[in-house]
């Protein structure tokens, strides 16, 4: 499946049939052009023509939309096209190829595609040959096998009561209970917890153990499908068994009742297997 992309504004790029313009686009050279939407909307073109199209470096830009990039026969080969909104941007870097007879819808064929929402947010996604390879984004745990310390492999005793799991994490040789959840978002803290999270990192004395706010808020769900919204933060030193782990995500949520652990934290490690006879968790790093 293709990465396509949908230029409702960009019509201008392989024909000019979609805009009323009020004067015609230079035949060739380097110029600044301004023209006009059907909708009486601007948008500017500086940068080289050939045949009255956009052919050679050149900037675009109307509302909400800007590309600056190489051009050729009036359609954008390689470059940078930023949308934006009220609720954020995206950005494509990289090389494009125009679908054929229409000139509205165009693939990235490789290069990024970088997601910033108004919250802060921010997912880069991989492309290559018009397909997405991976995604990363500053919210959530990804697998980094630098960001863990320890033996290959480590069982955790969960404790089990009414009903429900807990597993121990904590800093140094201190821990705290969180209740396992599986629809969680990952990691959520209340204030109860995030308090003795501080307290132990200011213990331990280690200036690599520490929590840090990143300022982005995100909003967090439990199983129950009930949202709040939280503030993400990174903590560094977590212990968990016999594995330390730096720059875990979690989320604060002074709403919530109980601190809960979410499946994207279990993301940090290359497997976890669960074995509910013995009420252990085995985490591999």
């Amino acid at each position: 499946m293709k990465n396509q992309l949908i230029f409702l504004s960009l019509c201008l790029i392989s024909t000019f049939t979609c805009i009323a313009q009020s004067n015609t686009p230079p035949k060739s050279g380097q110029h600044f052009f301004e023209g006009a939407y059907q909708d009486g909307s601007i948008y500017t073109y500086d940068g080289n023509f050939e045949r009255h199209q956009f052919h050679g470096s050149g900037v675009f830009k109307t509302e909400g939309v800007e590309i600056e990039g190489a051009f050729v026969n009036g359609s954008l080969s390689t470059g940078t096209l930023v949308m934006s909104n009220t609720n954020g941007h995206r950005k494509f870097v990289g090389s494009f190829e125009m679908e054929e007879n229409h000139p509205f819808k165009a693939d990235l064929i490789d290069g990024q595609e970088i997601t910033t929402t108004s919250l802060g947010v921010i997912t880069t996604c991989e492309y290559q040959n018009s397909k997405k390879i991976d995604c990363l984004s500053n919210d959530r745990n990804h697998y980094n096998q630098d960001h863990l310390n320890g033996t290959k492999k480590t069982v955790i005793d969960m404790h089990y009561f009414s009903n429900e799991y807990y597993l121990p994490i904590g800093v140094g040789s201190m821990s705290i209970d969180i209740k396992w959840d599986t629809g969680a978002y990952g990691l959520v803290v209340n204030s109860e917890d995030f308090a003795t999270l501080n307290t132990l990192c200011d213990q331990d004395g280690n200036d690599n153990v520490y929590v840090e706010s990143t300022g982005i808020q995100q909003q967090s769900y439990s199983a129950n499908g009930q949202g709040t919204l939280g503030e993400i933060w990174v903590l560094n030193g977590l212990s968990i068994g016999e594995i330390s782990v730096d720059s875990l995500i979690f989320v604060y949520d002074p709403s919530i009742i109980h601190s809960l652990l979410g499946m994207n934290f279990f993301d940090k490690f290359s497997n976890v297997k669960w074995d509910k006879a013995s009420s252990q968790m085995v985490l591999f790093k």
